[in-house]
């Protein structure tokens, strides 16, 4: 640790020295916001305690492993500690009977288990000396061998049935376990067992993202323009059709139709449609008139943080290093809240009993009651795993900026190699408390919002509740989901204003509000721009990505000639195996939507931090060349000068 901090403050320094030499005023880098640093590493120790008293008090295998019939967890109960994992006994390869433990799960009919039978009742009439009389009703199970079934381990606990899917859902219904649970069994089980299948579906996602940026980079300009064409040819043809609709068109049908009933309301809604539509497509062919200015400036903003991203390879990684890191966080928080929730009284249930043979499936279903001080403990690691997932986002933010800067101010000088590596050491080592600060105020915002969100839900699925209530919660619901966007928004250009000036996060946010009153204009349009490109990767990445996967699952045709294909490749003849099909299409589209936020929120980013620093440059009479969207836009913003050839700019 030391001696990577001698690293990264050597590096400050040079990076001190270089903004010298281009004229860029920037302080001595130090530690910024001490405070809440100091917050975070008490905050941080206390989850170390949590953890380790959970640890120490609770059983994690209580809350996750099977229990046989007789009510024993599997590997935790004394007589089957060391048969951790759960079989259920299949009578006849089709009728599921209840679970044992066993120490490793069956892989064919080859073996046998000693499985519970049939219960036998006996029912004995004692009279007692005072003339009473006790009814005894016993039951008797005995054990006997049974032929087992090919089964694959999951999640080291539990042994599923490989190749019958109907004995799954035997085993999830008898189980009593709802509707949404079993599909969600079901779902896993088709993820652990198509593992080859998600894996290059994350290659493919990830090589998109790079295809995409490329494909962004060459044709950012045609494509820009043909998406207005698309928004405007579609409103015209939809203030068309629905003009003719409210007009008593026979041959098009209402769309209206279906969701009114009474034919006036239908006519009175196709008239509403048609007259917005029509306004819509008046306004937006204005606009298109008057904006040739705009879309120039969108255009080349967006090819100069394409650029940006190019002249700096190793920000790509950037998508790549913070999902890692995310998913790796978020892992570890679900890990310890399981762990801090074994602290709590945990009791099995045999939740359904056959009335013919007695037979109670067994196995999945528990409750868990919790005391107040574990609630406590529960509340403050969840918050603390929230916070951490934050902190890691943004020093990926940071990272960014950082590298944008030296890009940027330090243009000409001396050259910094590993930029995304520097980025992420100085964050650490000199402003990981505000960064902290930072991602503090947006937890906290996430959290309020969600809550308010899960309220209005509640209050909105009561009927005949007070209609007052439910509009109030819609409406600070919507108030604070505004709020956060606009901390997001913020957050990325203090981390920029942190990585030129050094300063803390109040004194960056005063900052960055008083550039953003200044400069609207810019800002709006190279954020608009950025953000209707990112959700256009991401529908592009993501949306195309699950559509792949779609036809490669459920279309024969095409998945036999991709595994013929396949077949080609040794260890990949399986590659398309999955024992649900839905479960493992979501888990795809999940992947692909993931990366593609991954890979647009970096060019997002980039383009609002150039834009940044250019404006620093401008405010701070740094020389510099006018950036390519104003000259392409035949302006300047207002702070430049322009000078004759040779003469310089300011």
């Amino acid at each position: 640790a030391f001696l990577l901090e001698v690293v990264f403050v050597e590096q400050a320094l040079e990076e001190e020295y270089d903004a010298k030499d281009a004229g860029v005023k920037v302080k001595p880098r130090a530690c910024t916001d001490m405070c809440c640093l100091t917050i975070l590493i008490a905050y941080m120790m206390g989850m170390g305690y949590v953890m380790t008293f959970s640890l120490a008090n609770g059983n994690l295998d209580v809350l996750t492993h099977g229990y046989d019939w007789e009510g024993r967890v599997c590997g935790v109960d004394p007589g089957v500690k060391n048969l951790p994992l759960l079989y259920w006994c299949v009578e006849g390869g089709t009728k599921v009977s209840d679970g044992i433990c066993v120490s490793e799960c069956p892989t064919g009919k080859d073996t046998q288990h000693e499985c519970p039978g049939p219960a036998e009742h006996e029912t004995q009439v004692v009279s007692q000396p005072d003339g009473s009389t006790n009814v005894v009703v016993s039951v008797t199970r005995n054990l006997k061998n049974q032929t087992d079934i090919a089964t694959m381990e999951v999640l080291s606990m539990y042994c599923f049935p490989s190749e019958n899917k109907a004995i799954i859902t035997q085993i999830l219904k008898q189980a009593g376990l709802d509707g949404s649970t079993q599909r969600l069994v079901m779902g896993l089980h088709g993820v652990a067992s198509s593992k080859k299948f998600l894996l290059g579906v994350m290659i493919f996602a990830v090589v998109a993202g790079y295809v995409f940026l490329f494909f962004l980079r060459a044709v950012v300009k045609p494509l820009i323009y043909a998406i207005g064409l698309a928004m405007w040819l579609a409103l015209l043809a939809g203030a068309i059709y629905f003009v003719l609709v409210a007009a008593g068109s026979d041959e098009l049908q209402n769309p209206w139709n279906r969701m009114l009933v009474t034919p006036e309301d239908q006519h009175k809604a196709a008239v509403g449609t048609a007259g917005g539509l029509v306004v819509l497509f008046l306004l937006f062919s204005c606009f298109m008139v008057v904006a040739h200015r705009a879309v120039r400036i969108t255009c080349a903003s967006i090819e100069e943080a394409c650029a940006a991203l190019f002249k700096m390879p190793t920000l790509l990684l950037q998508p790549l290093l913070d999902t890692c890191l995310k998913v790796t966080a978020i892992a570890f928080g679900i890990y310890g809240l399981a762990v801090v929730c074994s602290l709590g009284k945990v009791t099995t249930s045999n939740a359904f009993v056959d009335p013919e043979t007695g037979i109670s499936i067994s196995g999945l279903q528990r409750h868990l009651t919790l005391e107040n001080w574990q609630w406590g403990m529960v509340a403050y690691w969840l918050f603390g795993a929230v916070w951490t997932v934050e902190i890691l986002g943004a020093l990926g933010q940071f990272a960014i900026s950082h590298a944008m800067v030296v890009s940027c101010l330090l243009e000409g000088n001396r050259g910094h190699c590993f930029p995304l590596l520097r980025g992420y050491g100085n964050g650490i080592i000199f402003h990981l408390g505000t960064v902290a600060f930072g991602a503090f105020l947006l937890g906290v915002m996430r959290i309020i919002t969600a809550a308010m969100a899960f309220i209005a839900k509640q209050t909105a699925d009561k009927d005949g509740g007070n209609k007052v209530a439910k509009l109030l919660c819609c409406c600070c619901t919507c108030c604070l989901g505004c709020l956060q966007k606009v901390l997001e928004m913020l957050n990325e250009m203090v981390y920029t204003d942190v990585a030129i000036r050094g300063c803390n996060y109040p004194a960056a946010a005063k900052n960055v509000i008083k550039m953003l009153a200044t400069d609207m204009d810019v800002w709006a349009l190279v954020h608009g721009s950025t953000r209707i490109v990112k959700v256009l990767g991401e529908f592009a990445i993501g949306a195309g990505g699950t559509f792949m996967c779609y036809l490669l699952l459920t279309n024969p045709a095409i998945a036999s000639k991709a595994s013929a294909a396949l077949s080609q490749v040794q260890g990949a003849s399986d590659m398309l195996y999955t024992s649900d099909t839905d479960g493992t299409l979501v888990a795809s589209a999940v992947i692909c939507f993931g990366v593609a936020t991954a890979f647009m929120t970096i060019f997002d980013h980039t383009a609002g931090a150039l834009m940044y620093c250019l404006l620093y440059k401008r405010d701070n009479n740094v020389d510099c060349e006018v950036p390519e969207s104003f000259k392409l836009a035949g302006v300047a913003p207002s702070g430049y000068q322009k000078y004759p050839e040779g003469e310089g700019q300011k």
